[in-house]
């Protein structure tokens, strides 16, 4: 198994890799740093022989350099976070292809257990396209997604909220959930944003409460109602309430519809001020 962490090289990534460390430390496993290179676009111009002027050393010099650059980097990270000393191994991948699908081809090929990507406090028109970016990950992945924002400084996880729709899978994801949470010796604040339906909520909290007795006597979890009629306000406010450095969701296709087909603007904005664990379904 390993942690998959895709570069673009860039100094935002470099300092999310700081949490990557970590991660990496408290579960023993080994950090992959991967990058994916667009496609060559070959060129429909021809030299004066009629031979394309897109030749195979040409393809081979880009590979070389890419190469160079990843190992570069992977040295700069070493050096920085002085991964040696802490028993963090590192390998590293090039790939080309699409984001999305080569990020999720490598992480089922290597048995990921996260894959980690920063995620770029950037204007608008870019931050939809990265997002589309991250969103192409979670299309074709079914392993859990871990967002860094690009300032966020913390490397290690306290409070963590959980936002459940109540599903059947809540009783699995929770406890993976709790797994996550106990090598940061963190808290979960497990929490349903409603408009209504009371008396349904309150008798499955009331059974994830029974279920999880031990945990909440224990202080690692506790369950909450929140009432707002659009789930990213609720989320919003209490994310900011209990001050949470971490926020998990599970990535569903009729669930948080606002969220993930609504506003570009403000579920990015989400992303890009609180680190996220994204399960599925």
């Amino acid at each position: 198994m390993t942690i998959l962490f895709p570069t673009d090289f860039s100094e935002a990534s470099a300092n999310a890799f700081g949490m990557v460390a970590v991660l990496a430390e408290k579960t023993g496993l080994p950090v992959t740093l991967i990058h994916i290179e667009n496609p060559p676009i070959i060129s429909p111009a021809y030299d004066d022989a009629g031979m394309s002027m897109v030749t195979d050393t040409l393809l081979a010099d880009m590979d070389t350099m890419v190469h160079n650059r990843i190992a570069a980097f992977r040295d700069e990270l070493n050096t920085r976070f002085h991964l040696d000393q802490r028993n963090v191994g590192l390998q590293e991948e090039v790939r080309i292809g699409f984001h999305g699908e080569e990020i999720a081809r490598a992480a089922e090929e290597l048995d990921a257990a996260y894959i980690v990507t920063s995620v770029r406090d950037v204007p608008l028109v870019n931050r939809v396209l990265f997002g589309g970016t991250v969103n192409a990950i979670l299309r074709h992945t079914n392993r859990p997604v871990i967002t860094l924002p690009e300032h966020q400084p913390l490397h290690q996880f306290q409070r963590i909220g959980y936002a459940t729709d109540f599903s059947l899978d809540d009783g699995a994801l929770i406890t993976r959930l709790l797994d996550f949470a106990r090598l940061y010796d963190a808290r979960v604040y497990c929490f349903h944003v409603h408009d209504s339906n009371l008396d349904v909520e309150y008798d499955i909290l009331r059974e994830l409460e029974e279920m999880y007795s031990t945990e909440i006597t224990e202080g690692r979890i506790t369950f909450y109602l929140q009432e707002n009629l659009r789930i990213l306000d609720g989320l919003e406010y209490f994310i900011q309430e209990h001050n949470l450095d971490m926020l998990a969701m599970m990535r569903q296709k009729h669930y948080w519809p606002e969220f993930l087909n609504g506003s570009h603007t403000r579920s990015m904005a989400l992303h890009a001020r609180i680190p996220m664990l994204i399960f599925h379904e």
